[in-house]
């Protein structure tokens, strides 16, 4: 017995098989548009903060002592030099100068006293 012979179905529509009303080009349009609106919203707010971060006040000499004595803590202290480059003082007056800054910084106490340690 012979086998049937299988024949693709054949249509009489267009080759064209989308949907009636679907536009392929009209959907990769939409994409688009969309990925540009958030890019243009995330540009935006990227600028909103920038210029946020530029009208914010600028640290305080007391955060910036602090802050720099806290950067250097690990390593025993700044040196002299550093401390001169920094802020126009030796290692002594720096010392000074950071207990100033600790008095009238809130500053956890344990650092607080690190600090005080390594800065005598």
């Amino acid at each position: 017995m012979a086998e049937p012979v299988h024949n693709p179905p054949t249509t009489e529509h267009s080759t064209n098989s989308s949907p009636v009303g679907y536009n392929p080009d009209s959907s990769c349009r939409s994409l688009a548009e969309q990925q540009i609106r958030s890019y243009r919203i995330r540009r935006r707010r990227k600028a909103e903060a920038t210029t946020r971060q530029r009208h914010l006040k600028p640290k305080s000499e007391d955060a910036a002592v602090v802050e720099f004595a806290l950067t250097w803590a690990p390593y025993g202290g700044a040196t002299d030099e550093e401390t001169f480059v920094r802020f126009g003082m030796l290692r002594k007056r720096f010392a000074r100068r950071l207990r100033e800054a600790l008095d009238n910084v809130e500053c956890d106490p344990a650092l607080d006293g690190q600090l005080r340690t390594i800065y005598r």
